[in-house]
């Protein structure tokens, strides 16, 4: 079994400080992914700060993280269950947005938990058949 990371649990280990790389790649007793979309949201992050000596931190600990965590590519795998999970979401109108629904489709190809941020849990609960790890709930 492995983890796939989604955006909103980086976000809050960033803000209370922790150093990415090091929560998300060392323990080596799990296996751990980013999916595409995630790294797209974290360069974006990384685009959007506040300051240069910000975007300069966020580009760094993207690098360490990336360097020790492998991104999985958008591929037509998860494209096909991206889309046979929206078709679940719509049919139980329970939509969700389409970067999270990557996050998921990423994890349930892979056969892996997804690990959530504090205010994502709820709804990627509504994902059929996806594992959801809140750590900090």
């Amino acid at each position: 079994m492995g983890v796939v990371v989604d955006t909103s649990l980086i976000v809050d280990l960033e803000r209370a400080g922790h150093d990415l790389a090091d929560v998300l790649g060392v323990s080596g007793a799990e296996a751990t992914a980013i999916p595409a979309i995630v790294l797209a949201e974290l360069l974006l992050g990384a685009r959007l700060a506040s300051s240069r000596a910000r975007a300069a931190r966020r580009a760094a600990q993207i690098e360490a993280l990336t360097s020790r965590v492998p991104v999985v590519d958008f591929d037509r795998e998860v494209a096909d269950e991206w889309a046979t999970i929206v078709a679940e979401l719509q049919k139980a109108r329970t939509p969700l947005p389409s970067n999270d629904v990557a996050v998921a489709a990423t994890a349930r190809v892979l056969d892996y938990d997804v690990v959530v941020g504090r205010n994502d849990e709820a709804h990627f609960r509504l994902v059929p058949g996806l594992c959801v790890r809140a750590p900090f709930s």
